[in-house]
């Protein structure tokens, strides 16, 4: 009678236990610090959705007489998790970047990039990803009939570190 007042305890205490860490509340969005340098935001819109604005900044300076030149980047990336094995999140998404030149006849370029990629939690607040794909490019310097458009496909990767709020 005794063992089974102990089952029934540890069944239920079990039960309890489960039910809490399932009503945790998860991280929404993470501060993402990546290589290639930018500044992005992930956010968990869903269970299978994310989405990543990101922002980057260059300022260049080509000689000691002040010529310098500053580069504005900005992307969005919609990622679409697949099922978590663990800590671990793979995924798949699409991104599309733009970037803006300063000076006269600057160059424009945009990209749009298929990526398959993996997330680990560290813990509640702490993570990393890693992903990679193939990106097609485009290069625009000047305008009308002497503009110089170079079209590339290559691949792309990027690697960053997550800080959940």
């Amino acid at each position: 009678m005794q063992s089974k007042w102990r089952l029934t305890t540890v069944a239920v205490l079990s039960a309890l236990a489960a039910s809490r860490v399932g009503a945790q509340e998860t991280s929404r969005v993470a501060l993402d610090l990546g290589f290639p340098p930018a500044l992005a935001l992930l956010w968990h819109a869903g269970d299978k959705l994310d989405l990543r604005p990101e922002f980057n900044f260059t300022h260049v300076s080509t000689d000691p007489d002040g010529n310098s030149q500053t580069r504005l980047g900005f992307g969005a990336s919609v990622l679409f998790p697949l099922t978590s094995a663990g800590q671990l999140t793979p995924y798949f998404g699409v991104r599309g970047s733009y970037g803006w030149y300063s000076g006269d006849d600057a160059p424009k370029d945009w990209s749009a990039t298929g990526i398959f990629g993996g997330r680990y939690a560290i813990d509640k607040r702490f993570g990393v990803s890693a992903e990679t794909g193939v990106a097609y490019d485009q290069l625009q310097q000047g305008s009308g009939q002497f503009a110089n458009k170079q079209k590339s496909l290559t691949t792309w990767g990027r690697v960053s570190a997550l800080v959940y709020f």
